[in-house]
């Protein structure tokens, strides 16, 4: 027995949209460029790799995390119009000492 499709999947059906991708089919695509990656540092950084695998792997993590999305926020409080012009009004209007 068949299954009916979906009003949603026959319009897609229709416009030649594929099938949204499952989670094993995007790692799927995802490892050759990783594996990619990996073969183009090897031998560039054969030398580092030698001396420390551990660190230079820890290291390449971090470096990508950081470049990926998303990306670290700024420390700090977020900046506020309102404090800004206060806290500017206040050194204007406050004697040197």
């Amino acid at each position: 027995m068949r299954a009916e499709l979906t009003p949603e999947l026959e319009k897609r059906a229709e416009e030649g949209i594929p099938k949204r991708s499952s989670h094993k089919q995007t790692f799927n695509r995802i490892d050759p460029d990783v594996k990619a990656f990996a073969k183009m540092l090897t031998p560039k950084y054969a030398r580092r790799i030698r001396h420390n695998p551990k660190m230079f792997k820890a290291r390449v993590a971090s470096l990508l995390k950081f470049h990926l999305p998303p990306y670290p926020r700024r420390g700090g409080r977020p900046i506020s119009d309102r404090i800004t012009r206060a806290v500017r009004l206040k050194l204007d209007t406050s004697p040197v000492i």
